[in-house]
């Protein structure tokens, strides 16, 4: 019986020798496997770290061309708008452009007031969700003023309730008719309000990073002074933008600027109902001689004093007019706009 002789296990063969830039490359793979928290296979480790991919948002690309163009419109609508609140409240209503710029999301949700009366909409056909910032105080004084107070904030400020909502609803409607009026020309519109939140804080239409439009304006009724802001997506005003500047590229110059082009009537208006007075001034008595009238009196009047009459529209002086009669009734011939 023969004993096996062991066997020797074969020579490990000698690895080449590496490079100094080769150690290099390999420091550099370990130093970064480390810096995520995986291995050298791409394991991740026990201390793995959270990575996230860094997405760089889109940037406003209007031009200094465009963005004037779009001031000059804006303009407009807070002309137009001012005088429409005016006639709704039946109260001189203020309001001045303090603000036009294109900022991120976040940043528009930062900015809301708080508490707020927010309003989420559309302009259809156009895709995205719009906002519509009114503070509560200023809410508050539209409802007073709704119900035939004084428009004056007796209440600490405070959200507004659903009935309170209700009535601050008509005035949105107003505003978002008039936006959607005032690009009627450029391209049709149509509002579509969507809801009413109370805070903005919690809003998720859009990332982050979304690009908007904002318009702020600041707005004087009575004794209340705040600031209403409007957001819109980048993505709605683009077309807008483009089609308005397009419109000035070829000659073509705002509606308002057109020679001859009388005022378009606004449909919402209609049932809109003023106060109309006609008066003339020719005849002033003392307090004395007021005192003593009484009926029978004959007062002496100006002739001319017919010839000059006062029309004023819900107490503004807007006309001169003669006066005169329509058949059997008196009536008052507009001879002259104050």
């Amino acid at each position: 019986m023969f004993a096996s002789s062991p066997q020797t296990p074969p020579a490990t063969q000698a690895a080449p020798a590496m490079s100094q830039s080769e150690v290099e490359q390999l420091l550099a793979s370990v130093g970064e496997s480390e810096a995520l928290g995986t291995g050298p296979g791409g394991e991740a480790g026990s201390g793995q770290a959270l990575v996230s991919r860094h997405i760089f948002p889109q940037l406003a690309f209007f031009s200094a061309g465009e963005l004037r163009n779009l001031r000059t419109r804006c303009q407009s609508f807070v002309s137009s708008l001012a005088a429409r609140l005016s006639v709704h409240v039946r109260l001189e209503c203020a309001l001045q452009m303090t603000r036009l710029e294109t900022v991120r999301f976040h940043s528009v949700v930062a900015a809301l007031s708080q508490p707020a009366f927010l309003t989420l909409f559309k302009v259809e056909p156009m895709e995205g969700v719009c906002l519509l910032d009114i503070p509560a105080r200023l809410g508050l004084v539209i409802v007073d003023r709704e119900l035939g107070g004084p428009a004056v904030c007796q209440d600490e400020i405070r959200d507004l309730t659903e009935i309170e909502a209700k009535l601050a609803a008509k005035l949105v409607h107003l505003m978002l008719a008039e936006w959607c009026n005032i690009w009627a020309g450029t391209l049709p519109m149509r509002p579509l309000l969507l809801r009413h939140e109370t805070s903005g804080r919690y809003l998720n239409l859009c990332p982050p990073d979304t690009m908007f439009v904002s318009l702020s304006m600041e707005a004087r009724i009575a004794q209340t002074v705040e600031t209403i802001q409007f957001a819109f997506p980048q993505s709605i005003m683009e077309p807008l933008i483009a089609k308005l500047d397009s419109g000035f590229q070829n000659g073509q110059k705002p509606r308002a600027a057109q020679p001859g082009a009388g005022a378009r009537w606004n449909p919402a208006l209609n049932d809109v109902c003023i106060d109309i007075r006609a008066r003339w001034r020719g005849l002033e008595i003392t307090a004395r001689q007021l005192a003593d009238l009484k009926p029978g009196v004959l007062l002496r009047l100006r002739p001319a004093a017919t010839s000059r009459v006062e029309i004023s529209l819900d107490g503004q002086p807007k006309f001169a007019g003669q006066l005169g009669t329509s058949g059997r009734q008196l009536a008052v011939k507009i001879v002259e706009t104050l």
